[in-house]
């Protein structure tokens, strides 16, 4: 008898012992994800490639990074790349963060190549050339996004933006530059499709 309760005893105490090992090793729920990784459509009709991530800041709030860079485009602009960071405020009261209508402002920084033609203000004299311009601005966005079985995002974009640009050179001309590149107010359009994580 002294066996028995013995043996009960100890089948017990491992059966209470292997329940409590159980229970401290439950899985943990998933981290829900919060980046999101993002090719813009639109940038191959511009002969350029843009890419941006976004990172959940609250639940209502992230940042994005896009970079980009370009080849040849029509509007003489050759060689470039450009970053533009910006702040998203999701107007939705949704519990999945980053989805829904959002108001984004940002900075903006581009550098390429320029195609000129120029002509020198005292002399009259003309030329046409190349050269280096930085480009400096600011805006505003206000889009859509749509975050599809917590892993596709589709995001559409625009808005209007005021930028500066600086020439290497020519302080002395007026340069006749293709109409987009010389008005200082710009509009930036976008829709990109990508992956959380």
């Amino acid at each position: 008898m002294k066996k028995l309760a013995k043996k009960s005893l100890i089948l017990c105490l491992l059966i209470f012992s292997l329940q409590s090992n159980y229970a401290q090793t439950k899985v943990p729920p998933p981290k829900p994800k919060r980046n999101l990784l993002k090719m813009n459509l639109l940038s191959p009709f511009a002969n350029s490639f843009s890419l941006a991530y976004e990172r959940v800041w609250t639940a209502n709030m992230s940042w994005q990074i896009t970079g980009f860079v370009a080849g040849e485009s029509d509007l003489g602009l050759n060689n470039a790349w450009g970053i533009t960071p910006e702040l998203r405020f999701y107007l939705s009261d949704r519990e999945q963060s980053i989805s829904g209508f959002f108001v984004a402002p940002y900075l903006r920084y581009m550098y390429g190549d320029l195609n000129i033609d120029a002509r020198e203000k005292t002399t009259g004299v003309s030329l046409r050339g190349i050269t280096k311009v930085n480009f400096l601005g600011t805006g505003v966005t206000v889009g859509r996004q749509w975050i599809f079985k917590n892993r596709i995002s589709l995001d559409v974009w625009g808005g209007p933006g005021y930028h500066f640009r600086w020439l290497n050179g020519y302080k002395n001309y007026d340069i006749n530059t293709p109409y987009l590149l010389y008005q200082n107010f710009t509009l930036r359009l976008g829709c990109t499709l990508g992956v959380k994580f």
